[in-house]
């Protein structure tokens, strides 16, 4: 979740009091949620935390992740000192005092608490410059560019919906055959897609990975829906779509992936955030001695199986000097400048082929779509002019005018003389007749409307002549007309051209997409549960310590054996510090955890102030004092 909603979550009064610790009044309370994303802002609170508050900053970040905590304390932390688990508890109330972690609870009740992913980030970001070195590295020669990847294949799985909306079956997957000559169609390879989401799920599963992959981010993102059994566009959402900057649509992408890699792992976040850190210069695929500064170490195999799917999606380059394989974040990726521009032109040979580059424009792409085939490419598309292709542009309903106006517009150089012919042509003989939903047959000139009027065979059949090219008849007629205009050999363009749906993707961009594309941000992998609106005082980190006797607490005293057990019990029951002092020996800290009588006389069990096990006579122990930190005091 993140931390705007997180904040704004909250009841107006708890968020004041929040901004109130920050010392920002009411009026600038809005703003924090913005401060506790910056880096320096956090830099400035983290001076003031003690060992508890960083070590659950640094275990939501680097353990837990965009996950929930339901656990009570961090246990044992190798190479950081024992820090008692009251302590942890009144460390965890003041970040949530801080705005920084927030309690949920889930449908079942149980109490859980999370980061939002912008604290946690702005935490990484301090956490990793302490940690991170730098080495200039030389001599890398790129040996695999990234290309069009996830952002190519989603465009071509749309088209091909757009196109055929092909039948389900019952279980609403994709035929067996329909998929594999689909899949063949997609750039991204099944070696790439490896132990990720969208793996083969044992041999009875035939839907390609590929494939599998641009299905879950359509269906994600409501492209698609399913209409009795066909899968069709939903045409309002692809538009916005197809409107929306190169740029912003691969971020778009990337989150989704992102999330969808990290679904089962959320505690790897932070391996994933060294990536996007380390890699804005070539950084050597097996790490090169960065990693991240607490939690598990990353698994160096799922490094290098994520660096290949993402490569395959578009977003990383592979190079390679004589010693190692390094990677980079390619210009297409959210996280680096543009290393090489690509031009947004593309230009039409004389062989019927249209070159266009992976980043022209989504919108324009799929205008070229409509009358071209698509046959591949990598940073540079190609596309093919045929009869069929530029007769389907005219069933979308372009005119041949239209088409030839595309083209044009693709490059900076004229238009080949036999690419205008030939498209001109091809154009004519597609739709020299047009069926209409108004139920007009339309001829494309006045002296082919004659020659239909006078034919023994078709003339009878057209009702009225209500232009100089256009005839009135029955929709029962439809059917037959087709049939002899194509016994007689006359070509005209199948089905009915519905007017009202003609060529919807080239209405303008609608008014709600703004610069970010909302629509297709990533959602949340699911609700982490209800978040507690209150504000948390220090004294729930031990609920009814309030009724301890003050005078266990104030000051190393004798006290009568059973009294001492009592003080004992209790201490163990709410995992609080007892000091204790033995004859002829130093004071001693310990935590207790359970009293056992063993052969008469009671044994205290516990942990001593290094965190390791320990026991201790109740009999030894001539003064004793129930430690408690001093917020529990007030």
């Amino acid at each position: 979740m993140n931390i705007t909603l997180c904040f704004r979550s909250l009841s107006p009064s708890v968020r004041s009091r929040i901004a109130e610790w920050h010392g920002l009044a009411d009026e600038e309370a809005e703003r924090l949620p913005e401060r506790l994303s910056d880096t320096e802002f956090l830099r400035k609170i983290r001076e003031g935390m003690d060992e508890a508050e960083q070590a659950w900053m640094d275990h939501f970040t680097f353990v837990v992740g965009s996950g929930v905590w339901s656990g009570r304390d961090l246990g044992k932390r190798e190479g950081v000192r024992f820090l008692p688990s009251v302590s942890l508890r009144v460390a965890l109330l003041r970040l949530r005092q801080k705005g920084l972690v927030y309690a949920v609870r889930s449908a079942g009740g149980q109490l859980g608490h999370l980061c939002p992913e912008e604290v946690r980030r702005a935490w990484f970001r301090l956490r990793w410059g302490e940690q991170r070195t730098i080495r200039p590295v030389f001599d890398v020669q790129a040996e695999e560019l990234a290309g069009g990847g996830l952002y190519q294949d989603l465009f071509q799985f749309l088209i091909l919906i757009h196109q055929h909306s092909p039948r389900l079956t019952q279980d609403g997957r994709l035929y067996k055959r329909t998929a594999q000559k689909w899949n063949a169609e997609l750039e991204i390879e099944t070696e790439a897609l490896h132990h990720t989401p969208w793996d083969t799920n044992g041999e009875s599963d035939d839907q390609p990975p590929a494939l599998k992959l641009v299905w879950h981010l359509a269906h994600d993102w409501d492209l698609v829906e399913v209409v009795e059994d066909r899968l069709v566009l939903r045409e309002a959402v692809v538009r916005e779509w197809l409107h929306m900057s190169e740029r912003v649509a691969q971020r778009r992408l990337y989150d989704w992936v992102k999330r969808r890699l990290l679904q089962d792992n959320p505690g790897r976040e932070a391996w994933w955030w060294g990536l996007e850190e380390a890699g804005r210069d070539w950084t050597p695929v097996d790490g090169g001695g960065n990693s991240v500064p607490y939690g598990e170490k990353p698994n160096l195999s799922q490094i290098r199986q994520w660096l290949r799917s993402l490569q395959a999606m578009g977003w990383v380059d592979l190079g390679r000097n004589r010693k190692r394989s390094y990677w980079r974040w390619s210009n297409c990726s959210p996280f680096a400048d543009h290393l090489v521009e690509t031009a947004d032109k593309g230009f039409v040979k004389p062989d019927f082929e249209v070159l266009i580059p992976f980043t022209f424009p989504m919108a324009e792409r799929w205008q070229l779509a409509q009358f071209a085939d698509y046959v591949g490419g990598d940073r540079m598309l190609t596309y093919l002019l045929t009869v069929e292709s530029v007769r389907r542009g005219r069933a979308q309903g372009m005119s041949t005018g239209e088409i030839l106006s595309a083209l044009e517009q693709i490059g900076d150089s004229p238009l080949p003389d036999n690419v205008r012919i030939g498209v001109g042509q091809w154009a004519a003989q597609a739709g020299r007749i047009t069926f209409r939903t108004c139920v007009l047959l339309e001829c494309q000139d006045e002296r082919l409307a004659d020659e239909l009027e006078q034919h023994p065979e078709i003339g009878p059949r057209l009702q009225k002549r209500i232009s100089p090219t256009a005839f009135q008849v029955t929709a029962e007629e439809i059917a037959q007309l087709q049939e002899l205009l194509d016994g007689q050999g006359y070509p005209f363009l199948p089905g009915l051209l519905e007017e009202t749906e003609k060529m919807w993707w080239r209405l303008p961009p609608p008014p709600s997409l703004g610069s970010v594309g909302s629509r297709f941000s990533d959602r949340a992998m699911g609700k982490a549960g209800q978040l507690v609106d209150a504000y948390p005082e220090i004294n729930e980190a031990v609920p009814g310590i309030q009724h301890l006797p003050r005078m266990w607490t104030s000051g190393l005293r004798a006290y009568h054996r059973t009294t001492v057990l009592d003080m004992v019990r209790k201490a163990a029951e709410w995992d609080l510090e007892m000091m204790a002092t033995r004859e002829g020996a130093e004071p001693i800290q310990f935590f207790p955890k359970q009293v056992d009588n063993v052969g008469g006389h009671w044994l205290i069990r516990g942990q001593n102030r290094r965190g390791g096990e320990d026991h201790w006579k109740l009999e030894e122990l001539s003064a004793v004092q129930i430690l408690i930190p001093d917020e529990l005091r007030r």
